[in-house]
């Protein structure tokens, strides 16, 4: 599933998009993929996904490439799972 949240520059959601991620995660007990935050050292590559888990954990994943093919949605490589601390204040 893909959700995308517009909102104009007046409106404050008085949260950062970590936060959201974060708070869907936990309230569907899923995983959310969305951007890595500013600053974070591979914020350009287009494979690398911030993940927030159910538990509030942030963590970084790469992109599966395999099968590219076959393949709907996105698909993350479990290996690479690391916990998402490189950056200074998270959500």
């Amino acid at each position: 599933m893909d959700i995308t949240i517009s909102y104009t520059k007046e409106v404050s959601l008085g949260k950062d998009y970590l936060w959201l991620a974060k708070l869907l995660a936990r309230s569907y007990q899923t995983l959310v993929a969305t951007d890595l935050p500013e600053g974070h050292p591979d914020k350009m590559n287009p494979y690398c996904w911030c993940v927030a888990e159910a538990n509030g954990y942030l963590v970084e994943m790469l992109e599966d490439l395999s099968d590219v093919e076959d393949r709907e949605g996105l698909l993350l490589n479990s290996d690479s799972k690391k916990l998402l601390t490189t950056v200074g204040k998270l959500a």
